[in-house]
């Protein structure tokens, strides 16, 4: 059951008035450069005090991601994503000292997992964090799902999850929890000048503009996470990032048992 403070979150995300809220106790903790403008973007500038922890800089180590956009390196990638990440913050007003790139390597944090438990625990009694928002477990990003999973073992803190993307009959879903309506959920629904302000902070983010386009901007929804059974596949296995060929589901278990056990 959900505190009473994590449903006070809840209702200010989702509160029609907009009003700004404190929310120095908050961290939103994603897994690249854009996930929280993407999930959150209509949030950001309510939000007084938040935390930002990206786990990653958004650069695989493949360097054909970079490659293709016309960078020598992961390296050039990463400085990239955070010129783009910079824009876009100083647009709803959140300073640098309240965030945070905790440096593990794109596509790859689901091997890391017990290091960045660590690192969140950390994080999270440094600046007094009590509720973190992350992702949903939903099977589109294998860092999605084990940003989700490392959460979920940080000591001392609540969880609410944002839905980005997954497979869903046959097609992707975008925005929408997968197991919906199981668990009860919010959505802010936002304004056609809400939905033109998001779209100019997501234009911040042009090396993810063919991802970023396929957003539905109409609402942002949050729930409260359950507890989530991180020994399966979610989504009833059906998989984006195996789809995507960055891998397999059974190398994803794998690792996020061996950090369970």
């Amino acid at each position: 059951m959900s505190s009473e403070g994590l449903e006070t979150l809840l209702r200010q995300l989702s509160d029609p008035d907009r009003q700004p809220f404190d929310a120095r106790r908050v961290g939103v903790v994603v897994a690249h450069p854009d996930d929280e403008c993407a999930a959150l973007g209509a949030q950001l500038a309510r939000m007084r005090g938040v935390t930002l922890l990206h786990v990653t800089a958004g650069a695989p180590r493949d360097p054909q991601a970079a490659l293709r956009l016309g960078l020598s390196g992961p390296d050039d990638y990463a400085a990239l994503r955070t010129r783009e990440l910079t824009a876009a913050l100083k647009r709803v007003g959140i300073a640098a000292s309240h965030r945070q790139c905790l440096g593990f390597v794109d596509q790859e944090v689901v091997q890391q997992l017990p290091a960045l438990v660590q690192r969140l625990r950390l994080e999270c009694a440094a600046r007094a964090l009590t509720y973190l928002i992350t992702h949903a477990f939903e099977g589109g990003h294998p860092d999605h799902d084990a940003v989700a999973c490392a959460c979920s073992l940080v000591p001392g803190v609540e969880l609410l999850e944002v839905p980005l993307y997954r497979l869903g009959q046959g097609a992707f879903a975008i925005g929408s929890f997968p197991d919906r309506p199981i668990y009860p959920e919010h959505a802010a629904e936002l304004s056609e000048a809400e939905q033109l302000q998001k779209v100019e902070l997501l234009s911040c983010f042009a090396s993810q503009a063919l991802l970023l386009a396929f957003l539905d901007l109409r609402q942002e929804r949050f729930r409260a996470a359950p507890q989530h059974n991180f020994h399966e596949l979610p989504n009833q296995g059906e998989l984006a990032y195996e789809l995507l060929g960055w891998m397999r589901g059974t190398e994803w278990l794998e690792h996020a048992r061996r950090a369970l056990e």
